[in-house]
Parts: C-alpha cells; sequence; structure tokens
C-alpha cells in the first residue's frame, strides 16, 4: 500500500475531501505532495487505500535524485547533475577498476523507497555490491532491499531498487551534501569486462 514518511511540522492527516485543485492557480503536483508530507508527523505513516487518485499520485511519483556521488577508492566526484539529465553514459557506477568499498551514492531530501535508474551501459563482470543506508553512526545494508538493476549488470534501460525505508535512516553529509542517502558498495570483485554506466536517476517515496 502506498505510503508516505517524511519530515512534518504540525498536522497529522489530509483533511477529508480536499483535491489537487484546491491549492489554486499557479500550483503544481510537486506542491501537492509536499503539502502532504509536510502534515505527517516524523516517524509516523500516512497510508492511502489504493484506488484513490492520490495513491495512484504518489506510486507513479518520481522526483530528480538529488545526490549522486561516484566513490572510487575515498575519491569522491560528484555526478548529480550528470543524474539529472539524460545524456546516456555520464554516470560512472562503477570504476573501470572496482575494488572493495568502492561505492555509489544516491541521496534525497526526503527518506525514499524506490530508486529508478536509467542504465546506459550494462555492467559485465564479476562483482558483488551491497546497499547501504546511514543509521547516524555507521553503515549498514538495507534488509528486504529487491535490486532490479542486478549489481549494475541488468539490460539497459529503467531498473527499480525497492526497499521499505529503514527506521533510523539519518541524513548524512556526502561530498557537501545534507541528504538521505543510500549507497551501492562493492563487497566483493573479480574481473570488469564492461565497466557499468548509468544516464539518470529518480526517486519515489511511495511503495
Amino acid at each position: 500500500m502506498p505510503q508516505v514518511k517524511e519530515e512534518a511540522y504540525e498536522l497529522t492527516q489530509a483533511e477529508s475531501g480536499v483535491a489537487s485543485t484546491d491549492l489554486g492557480p499557479g500550483k503544481d503536483q510537486n506542491e501537492w505532495e509536499d503539502l502532504f508530507r509536510y502534515k505527517i508527523p516524523v516517524g509516523r505513516f500516512l497510508k492511502f487505500q489504493p484506488n484513490t487518485p492520490f495513491s495512484a499520485y504518489l506510486y507513479n511519483l518520481a522526483e530528480n535524485i538529488e545526490g549522486a556521488i561516484a566513490d572510487d577508492g575515498g575519491v569522491q566526484t560528484d555526478e548529480t547533475v550528470a543524474a539529472q539529465e539524460a545524456t546516456a553514459n555520464d554516470m560512472i557506477l562503477l570504476p573501470a577498476t572496482p575494488a572493495v568499498g568502492d561505492a555509489y551514492y544516491f541521496g534525497y531530501r526526503y527518506a525514499f523507497s524506490k530508486l529508478r535508474v536509467n542504465i546506459g551501459t550494462a555492467g559485465v563482470g564479476t562483482w558483488t555490491i551491497v546497499w547501504e543506508y546511514y543509521t547516524g553512526a555507521a553503515w549498514t545494508t538495507i534488509t528486504g532491499l529487491t535490486d532490479g538493476t542486478t549489481a549494475f549488470t541488468a539490460a539497459a534501460g529503467n531498473r527499480d531498487v525497492t526497499f521499505t525505508p529503514p527506521n533510523g535512516w539519518a541524513r548524512t553529509v556526502v561530498k557537501g551534501r545534507n541528504l538521505y542517502w543510500i549507497r551501492a558498495r562493492v563487497s566483493v570483485y573479480s574481473a570488469v569486462t564492461t565497466q557499468p554506466k548509468g544516464t539518470q536517476a529518480w526517486m519515489s517515496s511511495a511503495e
């Protein structure tokens, strides 16, 4: 069922009977969605029945990622601009010769539950990646995650990484960007025949 878990300030639930048109002229869907984000207390969920128009909107919502950082041996490269536009193969998902600990970071200002990566070039080789989030003290594995990128070896096109936002997920600063991050970290490496590259990335808050 679609759900949103975000930062909020005051109200506990949406008022009944509110429609997106009630925001008035000049308002767009992003503002409509943000209106609901800010009505949910920190650490709480607002659930919508799956047959409601707003739940369908949330399910299909995809926004530009706000942080995309390639980490090669501790040297981090900010690829956020590349991840926000459609130039092919300008996201270096893994180094040409990866090592254990190399990673790619994806971040957004809100907690999220789905990452969509447009793979431009499918990787070929032998490696394993683990998807992790930051607890406020350490990076740890995201449990129950489904990796539609297959460690960046899936065929070119849009591939989804889905998971339930972990309890205790905390913002942290990566390359000067203070966001909620997940990272794909190399845990085993043997060989790369074709280096995986990405074209664009988006996130969604709905499950």
